[in-house]
């Protein structure tokens, strides 16, 4: 897993306690908080997420990890509650209990709910999947991405509605945002099929999904913002 998320200048600018972190999440309703993915990641700095991703990187040019390789990787410090809650954390996100998890996932959960501004975190998720540092993810690409953020989001406590993992979903949701950065919304019928315009730039993905260009979030990142609340004990 070579991709290079999280350069100096994002990885820098962290938020402190903003009011949706999930520092303040994990501060204010512990109780709420049996979930192990969240004990484990939410509230996390973005430099600690890059400082496990170069661990990682350094192990195995794999996208998948081993339970050894989890708990050598998120390191929590010894004590039985640290292994505890890594022992439980591997065995939520090892669905197929193969004794390995995709390592996208991992990552994907902390950058999602890391303290650390909007921008910063979606950064850090693009470049998870720029394996190459090229800048530019294809659609399909960013339907891998979209596909793992709502893969994530459910295996870190959100209730997602059934549609999220019905079959083309993704595509669909990727394809619209594409027609919206390229002004081509007017032309559903018309897909794009140049390699040049049937993607994203990390800017042009940070604006989609925070709904700057067209005024709507993206649904996953609508789902982070639930779980944040709700996990906030907020109505």
């Amino acid at each position: 897993m070579r991709g290079s998320p999280g350069k100096p200048s994002d990885v820098e600018n962290e938020v402190r306690a903003p009011s949706l972190s999930p520092k303040v999440v994990a501060k204010k309703a512990p109780q709420q908080s049996a979930n192990p993915l969240w004990r484990l990641f939410a509230g996390r700095s973005l430099s600690w997420a890059h400082a496990a991703l170069v661990r990682f990187s350094s192990l195995t040019a794999s996208f998948e990890i081993s339970r050894e390789q989890f708990e050598s990787v998120f390191e929590l410090g010894s004590g039985a509650s640290a292994d505890a809650t890594l022992q439980s954390a591997f065995v939520r996100l090892d669905t197929q209990r193969k004794g390995y998890a995709d390592a996208f996932e991992c990552f994907v959960c902390v950058c999602l709910f890391a303290c650390s501004e909007p921008d910063y975190r979606l950064r850090f998720l693009y470049g998870l999947f720029d394996l190459h540092g090229t800048n530019w993810l294809t659609a399909k690409e960013l339907q891998m991405a979209v596909k793992c953020c709502y893969v994530c989001l459910a295996k870190m406590g959100a209730v997602l509605p059934a549609r999220a993992f019905e079959d083309g979903v993704h595509r669909k949701i990727v394809r619209n945002g594409i027609r919206v950065l390229r002004g081509s919304a007017g032309h559903s019928h018309a897909p794009a099929s140049e390699d040049k315009v049937n993607g994203m730039t990390s800017d042009e993905f940070v604006s989609w999904v925070l709904g700057k260009l067209h005024g709507r979030t993206v649904s996953f990142w609508k789902g982070v913002q639930n779980l944040q609340l709700r996990m906030l004990g907020a109505q």
